[in-house]
C-alpha cells in the first residue's frame, strides 16, 4: 500500500498545489513583460520565490473564506 498524506493536511497540500504553479506562471509573465536581457531567467526565479512566499500564506487564509462564501451563495440540488 502506498503511503499517503494525512487528511488533516488537506488544506496545506491543496494550497501548495495551487499556489506553486500559479505563482510560478504569474511571476514568469510579469518578469518577461518587464525585464529583458540575459538575466531574465534568474530574475524570474527570484521573483517566483518572493511570489510563492507571499501567495502561500495568503491562500491559506483566503481558501477557507472562499469555501464558506461558496457554501452560502451556491445552491446545491
Amino acid at each position: 500500500m502506498k503511503r499517503k498524506i494525512s487528511a488533516r493536511y488537506h488544506l496545506f497540500v491543496f494550497v501548495f498545489l495551487v499556489a506553486t504553479p500559479l505563482s510560478f506562471i504569474l511571476s514568469g509573465i510579469n518578469t518577461f513583460l518587464h525585464f529583458d536581457g540575459p538575466d531574465r531567467i534568474l530574475i524570474w526565479m527570484q521573483n517566483w520565490l518572493i511570489s510563492f512566499i507571499m501567495v502561500y500564506p495568503l491562500a491559506l487564509i483566503f481558501v477557507p473564506i472562499a469555501r464558506k462564501l461558496i457554501i452560502k451563495i451556491v445552491h446545491y440540488e
